[in-house]
């Protein structure tokens, strides 16, 4: 009678402790997927901080998802033959730039949110050959590339096209400073910090609105900052970021999945696996967009308690 007491005891407190382990480490949950029929498929994705998504086709189709994944608008625009930036601006408004031929540099069209109004895009020349960009309010767009006779990878436009600054790790234009142009553009509004993440340097860039630049941090204990990256090295190269509401950042790998960093940036726990493409961005409300060549979906994490942050706000973006 004791002995099968004793057992049973044992045998739930095993179970308690094996579920609480289980529940030990970040995993993700399913909130939807949809599938677009946008012709030839999906190149690009903007994520709004209100979780509306914008996808954006090779042949100029654009589409507007909200927040619950229902489809809101399409339209065709064919003002740039072809993109290589999108970025959702203030009132869903759509940036997108791109090449036209037998241009030096690349054009910006402002789409304005399809889902309310039906004006056409207004197209401007920018300054540079744009990887990435971000926009930081209507009259101000930051943007990651160089310039015909530049050195330096970020700059500030303004909506018009004009050069207002450039910066960043400077010096390193033509095939050696192409790494330092080539990544991820966020803009913070809360804390008023622009953020650039090279794919291939395990470093974070923190800049100010006007581009002063604030503080580099490596990312992790992977290398040090301004270290690039070999190919023998457990993250080789970085496929998508994103920040969370709450001071997470969430790294893609294109062989490990997602690597999630507590806000002083400490690596937390193994890889997530996803199944659902690539990392486009994160909403206010903390949820993940990911990107197919077919579709878009959303999915958030759940995070033990051992690992949620007391406030929200990242320290990065304090100093």
């Amino acid at each position: 009678m004791y002995g099968g007491w004793k057992e049973t005891l044992i045998l739930v407190s095993l179970t308690c402790y094996l579920a609480l382990g289980a529940g030990m480490h970040p995993r993700l949950v399913p909130d939807w997927q949809v599938r677009l029929a946008l012709h030839p498929s999906i190149a690009f994705a903007a994520v709004c901080p209100d979780g509306s998504v914008y996808a954006v086709s090779g042949s100029g189709e654009v589409s507007l998802l909200d927040y619950l994944g229902h489809l809101r608008a399409t339209r065709t625009t064919n003002v740039l033959e072809s993109a290589g930036a999108v970025a959702c601006g203030p009132g869903r408004d759509l940036y997108i730039a791109g090449r036209n031929s037998n241009a030096a540099t690349d054009s910006l069209a402002i789409l304005p949110n399809i889902a309310t109004a039906h004006a056409q895009p207004r197209l401007t020349d920018l300054a540079v050959r744009a990887t990435a960009i971000a926009v930081i309010h209507r009259g101000v767009i930051a943007v990651a590339g160089y310039s015909k006779n530049g050195s330096c990878p970020l700059h500030l436009v303004s909506s018009a096209g004009r050069l207002i600054r450039s910066f960043g790790e400077c010096g390193g234009a033509g095939a050696t400073g192409s790494e330092l142009a080539n990544g991820f553009l966020l803009w913070r509004e809360r804390e008023q910090r622009l953020l650039f993440v090279p794919r291939k340097m395990a470093e974070i860039q923190i800049y100010a609105a006007d581009g002063t630049p604030i503080a580099v941090r490596g990312l992790g204990p992977i290398r040090p900052a301004s270290a690039q990256w070999e190919e023998e090295d457990p993250l080789s190269e970085i496929r998508g970021v994103a920040f969370l509401p709450a001071g997470h950042i969430v790294v893609q790998s294109p062989d490990r999945g997602l690597l999630l960093f507590s806000p002083d940036v400490t690596a937390l726990g193994p890889a997530i696996g996803t199944n659902l493409g690539t990392l486009i961005g994160a909403d206010d409300r903390g949820g993940l967009y990911f990107l197919r060549p077919d579709r878009i979906g959303r999915e958030h994490l759940s995070l033990p308690l051992a690992v949620r942050p007391h406030e929200d706000t990242h320290p990065l973006l304090k100093l």
